[in-house]
């Protein structure tokens, strides 16, 4: 009986030892080097950005870089250059196909933020409209994959083209300038990039004028029953291994963020951090913006953001995501 009380004496002792040690232990102070974007996905982050010393100087704990290419921003994730950066969904998943699952996706950051937008020649009140109609957009990314898809529910025929004049348009940001110079008609255009371009074009006294005729976001819900889910933040896979702690507090901070800018009663407020981080110019523009976008500018996360992303890949096929859905492991969870 002695030997019995003495061994519970010890094991208590064991672990009230190990209580200590783990109450005294040193919280992983590990700074995260985060790469944003100069649209939605950026916006959300903005007031985090604010919190933490802005995107110029950041702190002991965060790192900020903006980017205005996503493949630059992957390739500086890949290389080790930062642990965590804001990409389109179908990007993510590329990359984890084709990185042998060196990365995870941690969050959704951003609902539909496209837009079909036409000229005052143009009357489009239906999707059904745009038959036998021409539609401009970028050939990379994400609004190319959404109306090629759409166009194919829906049985519309219509021609979705990159080329405008002989030029290519490559990325969201190409399109600004042919609109600025009335050169496209029917176009296929994220926010903020249409509040910048129509606010541009009004100043200048232009006479070509644009409207937003549809919100494709919400003739994807009709067409899939799910969110048109763009963008995510992802990370690499041996950093959220050896510093959970961090990636958790960054989550939860990141989440409030979003939650902030997405709320019209911060709208001042999220309009300047917006432009203090670089992703827009002047806050009226800012402001425009913001609250076009919406709901748009949402956090998903575990087992919503893993429904969400599936049904989106198994929609765009996953020719474009490198042939196959992603594993299990690209979904983080807590």
């Amino acid at each position: 009986m002695k030997k019995i009380l003495s061994l519970i004496t010890i094991l208590s002792i064991l672990v009230l030892s190990l209580a200590a040690f783990s109450a005294c232990a040193k919280p992983d102070d590990t700074q995260l080097r985060i790469g944003f974007m100069t649209g939605p996905t950026g916006i959300g982050m903005a007031k985090l950005i604010n919190d933490n010393g802005g995107a110029a100087e950041g702190n002991e704990r965060y790192y900020f870089e903006k980017f205005a290419d996503t493949s630059l921003a992957a390739a500086a994730l890949l290389s080790n250059n930062l642990d965590a950066v804001c990409l389109p969904t179908n990007e993510a998943a590329k990359h984890f196909n084709e990185n042998e699952g060196e990365l995870s996706v941690l969050a959704i950051n951003c609902l539909s933020s496209l837009f079909l937008l036409t000229d005052s020649s143009t009357d489009i009140a239906s999707f059904e409209d745009l038959e036998n109609k021409t539609i401009y957009t970028c050939k990379n990314g994400t609004p190319n994959l959404v109306i090629r898809y759409l166009l194919a529910e829906a049985g519309v025929n219509a021609t979705v083209s990159h080329e405008v004049n002989g030029k290519t348009i490559t990325k969201p940001a190409d399109i600004a300038p042919l609109l600025a110079k009335g050169e496209i008609d029917i176009a296929v255009v994220p926010e903020p990039i249409i509040t910048s371009a129509l606010l541009a074009i009004a100043s200048s006294g232009a006479e070509n004028i644009y409207s937003v005729d549809l919100a494709l976001g919400d003739v994807w819900e009709e067409v899939t029953n799910a969110p048109l889910v763009m963008g995510c933040i992802v990370a690499r896979t041996d950093f959220i291994e050896a510093h959970p702690q961090v990636i958790k507090s960054f989550l939860d901070e990141y989440k409030a963020s979003i939650e902030f800018v997405a709320n019209s009663e911060n709208l001042d407020n999220a309009a300047q951090y917006t432009v203090d981080a670089g992703i827009m110019a002047a806050v009226p523009a800012a402001k425009k913006a913001i609250g076009n976008l919406g709901s748009a500018i949402a956090y998903l996360d575990g087992s919503e953001m893993k429904t969400a992303l599936i049904a989106f890949y198994n929609a765009i096929g996953t020719t474009v995501i490198g042939g196959k859905l992603p594993d299990e492991e690209f979904y983080y969870s807590k």
